[in-house]
């Protein structure tokens, strides 16, 4: 069983993080000094069945702070898009799932 979080903040305190559990993958928006938690995406189940290690996994911000997106295997899984109160994911079912493409959504990343 494979247990890991990979995460990143930004300047306002504000951070995501990509949780693997050894049974789910989730992908977390959460504020560490208040709320908590705020928001969350499934992004798969079983990681280590499907091949994603903590290697594989960033998590990253957009240059302004807008968005905030997991990347798995160098491919957009799941983004938070503040501006447009938006979440966007494409769950992973294995290495050929199809990453997000959409160029609005990975636009500033």
């Amino acid at each position: 069983m494979s247990k890991f979080v990979v995460e990143a903040g930004n300047d306002e305190g504000l951070f995501c993080f990509f949780e693997d559990d050894g049974d789910t993958g989730y992908f977390y928006f959460y504020e560490p000094d208040g709320v908590g938690i705020i928001d969350h995406l499934h992004i798969c189940d079983y990681p280590k069945k499907i091949g994603i290690r903590k290697k594989d996994v960033e998590v990253i911000w957009s240059n302004d702070y807008q968005k905030c997106g997991v990347k798995i295997w160098d491919k957009m899984f799941g983004i938070f898009d503040f501006a447009s109160n938006n979440k966007i994911r494409h769950y992973i079912r294995n290495r050929e799932t199809a990453p997000i493409t959409d160029p609005s959504l990975l636009e500033g990343f």
